[in-house]
This record gives structure tokens, C-alpha cells and sequence, in this order.
């Protein structure tokens, strides 16, 4: 009787393991994780490659780690996006005045014993501007101390640019401000302001491949770069080279699947400009001022275009620009003497979910040992996308019916006995 049993169980773990070895022939891609030796459980922590990410499914949904033996091995998708917090704080703006061919200038009172504050936002009502503004600081409201000699703020509502209308400076308690709108031509409708405390955290980018080009579609007053990623890729940031010691733009960054149809993804702007000391100090140049990042709420696209805003400037030659992409990292716990790989590719499947994001802490996934993902390797035969048990109903009926009737058969020889 032993033997038969034996002979049963033999039945169905061999229709177990069919099923297992099969599990993985829907998923087109593989990529070994080169873990190296592991003499003891602990997290690992793998970079998802740009090309895993080209030939996976939106948001990852499909990408799954298995060990030698094709067992699932639970993972969490970790990264580290930027964190941005505001504080907004009470401020009252008290009046507006203008000094002809110089300035229209703000005070702003933060009441008696304020809260720290670094950035504030200005109203002006006007549907296209371009300023620079001053920001300066005092405890009486006489005797002010500059923060921020010169920051740009816009708006270009004929471009469809709702703009940055933000300025930021350096941390302070100081009950008063005084805002300078750094044009005198004519007195600006500078009609509320907005007070706040800014914390960031930066993200963690990194670069991709892709080479922007002219595009001879851009209209007049723009200038247009388009690139071709080769497979659709997350991004987030768009980064900026330009050797001129002083320039200014507004721009936008839009994506598209099929180089036809865009999306807006972003906009903001572009500058340097030199600080210099005051004219008694003979205006000597002291340190220069830029910004040459734009970033986004993620978007996923294979072809990526910046739209650059030149209005009657000349278009800025030799721009060099890159994307930036916030990458993803399979945090897994590694066991002795095991091999795991990453397989992914398969468009029916959903995303998965463990419960080991309830076990492991932000802090553990971010000092997991690093270790890299290898080459993929793509199935020479494109699988079908019905599940095993679908494409091979008649093996699974045929295990189950042969393992029943022995335990049928055993069944009734111990009965009889």
C-alpha cells in the first residue's frame, strides 16, 4: 500500500512541478539579478535597468523575481522622489509704491514674534510679464538686509504659460519684507503676496540615453529640440548645459508615443545671471545665480520634445540638454545558496502584491546592499498569453484523474482489509 501511495503523490507534485516550470513561458523577458554569494537572509537591492523598464508594462505591473526553480519571490518597488513641504504663513501686504525708472516696491508685514519663512508668492495682475525681484528682510521695517538680489518670476498667458510667480531666499524669522519689482518703467499691479516655508529633500535621478535635435516644426519666436529614447521611458527632470554667462528662457517640455501627437508634461524656466556688489564697491562681479533643471510629475514616453519660448531674442545656440528619469530599485530578501532573476514582458498581467511592504521600513530599503541586474534575454518563441492551465487542459485533467483514481483505489483496499 505504501508503494501506491508513493506512486500518488509521485502523480500530483509531478503535475505541480509541469505547472511550475511553465509559470514564466508568458513573460517574454529574463535578467539575472548577480547577486553574488549570500551566506545569510538579508535585502538586496537591484536597479531596475532602462531596458527592463523599455519592454515592461506601465508602472512596472509585470515585472516579477523568481529564483532558480521558478518560485516567486516576494519584491517591493522602491525609489527616492524629492519631498517638498509647505508651511503657508500669515503676512499682510501693507503698501505698494513706485519709484519712477527704478522700481515698484512691496512691504509685507509677518506680525509680531513670526515663524521661520523663505519663499513668497506675488499677485500682479498682468497676463504676460517677465521681472526680476529683490527680496530683503528687516526687524523694524528701516533697516533691511537683501536676500535674494535677483530671481524671475513670469507669466506668458499668449504662450500658455501660467509661469512661476515664486521667489525664494534664504531662511529667515524677520518680521518684515521688502519686495522689489526690478523695472521702472511703469508702476505694477502687485496686489497680494503669500508667505511660506519650503522644506526639499532631492530626489535621486538618473540620466538617460537620447540626443535631442532641431525640430523645423517649431513656430516663429520658439525654438524646438525633439529626441528619441528608442522605447517609452519614465521621466521627471529635464537637465540644462549653456555656456553664456547670462541668459534667460521660458519653456515647455511635452512627450509623445508615436512622435505625432504631444503631451504637455511641464513647463518652467532657465537663467543664469551674475550678482554683483554694489556701485560703491565699483560693481565687481561675486558669484552667479542660475537655474538649469525643469522638473515634473512623472510621465512615460519614447519621444520627448522642449519647446523653448525665445520671444524677439535669438534662439540660444549650443544648448545641450539631457532627461532625467527617478529610478526604480527591486528590493527583495535574498536566501543561501539561491539564484534570482527578473522576468518581465507579459501584458496580461496584473501587479502584484506582498506583504512584505508591511515588514521592511523605508530606512532598510535604502541601505540594502546595491547589486546589478545582467543582460536580459529575450524568449526565441513568443509565448502565447493564455495561462498555462488553459493551453494545456487535458495534462492537468489527466494528472488529477490518475491521481484520484489511485487515491480512489487505495481508498477502497483499505476497506476491504
Amino acid at each position: 500500500m505504501r508503494r501506491w501511495s508513493a506512486v500518488a503523490v509521485f502523480l500530483c507534485l509531478a503535475a505541480a512541478a509541469v505547472a511550475q516550470s511553465d509559470v514564466w513561458s508568458d513573460w517574454r523577458f529574463t535578467a539575472p539579478i548577480e547577486t553574488g554569494p549570500v551566506t545569510e537572509p538579508r535585502l538586496l537591492r537591484a536597479q531596475v535597468t532602462h531596458e527592463v523598464t523599455g519592454n515592461a508594462q506601465p508602472g512596472w505591473r509585470d515585472l516579477r523575481v523568481v529564483d532558480e526553480h521558478g518560485r516567486e519571490t516576494p519584491y517591493l518597488l522602491h525609489s527616492r522622489p524629492e519631498v517638498h513641504t509647505i508651511e503657508w504663513r500669515e503676512a499682510r501686504l501693507l503698501e505698494v509704491s513706485f519709484a519712477p525708472g527704478e522700481n515698484t516696491q512691496g512691504i509685507v508685514d509677518m506680525g509680531e514674534d513670526p515663524p521661520e519663512h523663505n519663499s513668497i508668492t506675488l499677485s500682479i495682475g498682468l497676463p504676460d510679464y517677465f521681472l526680476w525681484v529683490e527680496v530683503a528682510v528687516g526687524h523694524d521695517g528701516r533697516a533691511w538686509r537683501i536676500l535674494n538680489e535677483r530671481s524671475p518670476i513670469y507669466r506668458f498667458t499668449s504662450n500658455g504659460l501660467e509661469g512661476n510667480q515664486t521667489v525664494h531666499y534664504s531662511t529667515s524669522r524677520s518680521r518684515f519684507l521688502r519686495i522689489r519689482l526690478l523695472d521702472g518703467a511703469k508702476k505694477l499691479p502687485l496686489s497680494a503676496v503669500r508667505m511660506a516655508q519650503e522644506v526639499r529633500r532631492e530626489a535621486e535621478y538618473a540620466q538617460l540615453a537620447g540626443t535631442f535635435r532641431p525640430d523645423p516644426a517649431a513656430p516663429r519666436q520658439q525654438t524646438w529640440w525633439t529626441a528619441d529614447l528608442g522605447a517609452t521611458q519614465p521621466v521627471s527632470e529635464v537637465r540644462f548645459e549653456f555656456d553664456a554667462p547670462e541668459f534667460y528662457r521660458a519653456l515647455r517640455i511635452s512627450y509623445s508615443s508615436d512622435g505625432k501627437y504631444w503631451v504637455q508634461a511641464g513647463a518652467g524656466d532657465i537663467y543664469r545671471v551674475k550678482r554683483k556688489l554694489p556701485a560703491a564697491a565699483q560693481a565687481v562681479e561675486r558669484d552667479t545665480r542660475e537655474r538649469l533643471r525643469v522638473r515634473f510629475p512623472e510621465a512615460r514616453g519614447r519621444y520627448w520634445r522642449v519647446e523653448v519660448i525665445d520671444r524677439n531674442d535669438a534662439p540660444l545656440q549650443g544648448l545641450r540638454i539631457s532627461l532625467h528619469t527617478l529610478p526604480r530599485f527591486v528590493v527583495f530578501r535574498a536566501e543561501p545558496g539561491r539564484s534570482y532573476q527578473i522576468v518581465y514582458g507579459n501584458k496580461q498581467a496584473a501587479a502584484p502584491s506582498y506583504s512584505l511592504a508591511q515588514l521592511v521600513q523605508a530606512e532598510e530599503m535604502e541601505s540594502a546592499a546595491l547589486v546589478p541586474v545582467g543582460a536580459a534575454v529575450e524568449a526565441k518563441v513568443t509565448p502565447k498569453l493564455l495561462p498555462w492551465s488553459e493551453r494545456n487542459p487535458a495534462v492537468l485533467w489527466a494528472a488529477a484523474i490518475a491521481a484520484v483514481a489511485a487515491l480512489g483505489w487505495l481508498a477502497l483496499r483499505t476497506l476491504r482489509g
